[in-house]
C-alpha cells in the first residue's frame, strides 16, 4: 500500500515567524523509496524540520544567545503521550484517530549543523524543575529530561537516544534494534556528546514555581560510528523525535500522575518514544548552496 507523506514546512519567511505552520507551503511525496517495505504500513504523516547549516561558532553555555541560533527555525509543537491522562487509558492504534493533545508545558527546540557536529538547543518550560539521577550513562527518566532520538540510516533498524537532565547529567544510547537488549546493551555506546544547561528557577524545590531550563547539545557526527560516522550531505534526511519527561506537582489535575511525556512526533502509539517508524524527518539544509548566481545579461545594442 502506498502511503503518502505530507510535509508541513516549519520555516521562517517574510511576514511569518519561524514558529508558524505555513499552510500554503505543503508538498506531497511518496515514502515508498524512503522506508523499508515492512515499515510503510505503520508509518504516518510526518513533519519535516529544516536543520540549517551554520558557518558561525556555537558556544555551549546554556544561553542560546549566539548569533548562529537566530537563523535556526523553531520546533515548538509538542504532543502529550496518551497515557498521561485518566481518559486516555486505551491506546488508539489507528493513526487517523490517534492525534495527540498539545503538551501542558511548552518546549521550544532549535537545531543546526556544520561539517563536524549536530547542535540542539531547547528552552523547556517547567514550573517544578527536578532531576532524578546524578550519574552519566544511567536512565535519567525518573526526573525531568529532554531526549533526542535519531535514526540516520532509514534502511537500518538501529537508532540513537540522547538524554540530558537539568543538572547536566547526560546519557547516550545506541539501539542495534528495538527490544534487542534495550537500554542495558546500548548504553555502553559513547558518542562524545557535549552539553550545557542553565536554569531559571531552583532545582529540586517544588515549593517555589520555576520558569524554564535551557539545554544545548553538541553531537559529533564522527561519534555516530554504528551508522557510518559521517556528516550528512546537503538535503539528506534522517528521522528524529525530540521528547520530554516532566515530573511536576503543578501538572493539571486530570493527569493520573504528576508526570507528562511529550514529543515533537505526535503519533507514537506502539512503542512510546521508540516508535521510530512514526518519527518526523530532519532535513539537512545548506542555504549557501541555494544562492544561485544571476547570469550576466549583456546590454542590448542600441538601434542604429
Amino acid at each position: 500500500m502506498k502511503i503518502i507523506l505530507k510535509i508541513l514546512v516549519i520555516a521562517s519567511i517574510a511576514g511569518l515567524s519561524a514558529c508558524e505552520s505555513i499552510e500554503n507551503l505543503k508538498d506531497i511525496n511518496s515514502i515508498d523509496d524512503i522506508l523499508p517495505a515492512d515499515e510503510q504500513d505503520i508509518a504516518s504523516p510526518a513533519v519535516t524540520y529544516f536543520c540549517k547549516k551554520t558557518g558561525q561558532p556555537v558556544k555551549l553555555d546554556g544561553k542560546l544567545d549566539d548569533p548562529a541560533w537566530q537563523s535556526a527555525d523553531v520546533l515548538w509543537d509538542f504532543f502529550r503521550y496518551p497515557m498521561c491522562k485518566w481518559d486516555s487509558q486505551e491506546i488508539v492504534q489507528n493513526s487517523a484517530e490517534s492525534r495527540r493533545d498539545a503538551a501542558a508545558s511548552p518546549t521550544e527546540v532549535k537545531m543546526l549543523w556544520d561539517d563536524k557536529y549536530l547542535y540542539l538547543g531547547a528552552k523547556i518550560y517547567d514550573q517544578d524543575i527536578f532531576s532524578g539521577g546524578s550519574d552519566d550513562d544511567t536512565n535519567l527518566a525518573e526526573g525531568d529530561i529532554l531526549e533526542l532520538f535519531l535514526r540516520p540510516d532509514l534502511k537500518s533498524k538501529g537508532y540513537y537516544e540522547f538524554q540530558v537532565a537539568p543538572n547536566n547529567t547526560k546519557t547516550d544510547v545506541f539501539y542495534h534494534r528495538r527490544n534487542a537488549g534495550g537500554f542495558r546493551r546500548g548504553v555502553s555506546f559513547n558518542s562524545g556528546m557535549k552539553t550545557a544547561v542553565s536554569i531559571e528557577g531552583t532545582l529540586r524545590n517544588w515549593k517555589d514555581k520555576d520558569k524554564y531550563w535551557i539545554v544545548e547539545m553538541r553531537i559529533p557526527f564522527a561519534g555516530l560510528k554504528p551508522t557510518g560516522g559521517k556528516a550528512p550531505r546537503p538535503d539528506e534526511r534522517w528521522m528524529f523525535a525530540v521528547c520530554r519527561y516532566e515530573h511536576s506537582v503543578y501538572l493539571p489535575n486530570d493527569f493520573f500522575a504528576g508526570m507528562e511525556m511529550s514529543s515533537s512526533a505526535d503519533d507514537l502509539v506502539l512503542y512510546k518514544f521508540h516508535h521510530y517508524e512514526r518519527y518526523d524527518y530532519l532535513k539537512f539544509v545548506d542555504e549557501s548552496l541555494k544562492k544561485a548566481v544571476e547570469p550576466e545579461h549583456p546590454e542590448a545594442s542600441p538601434k542604429k
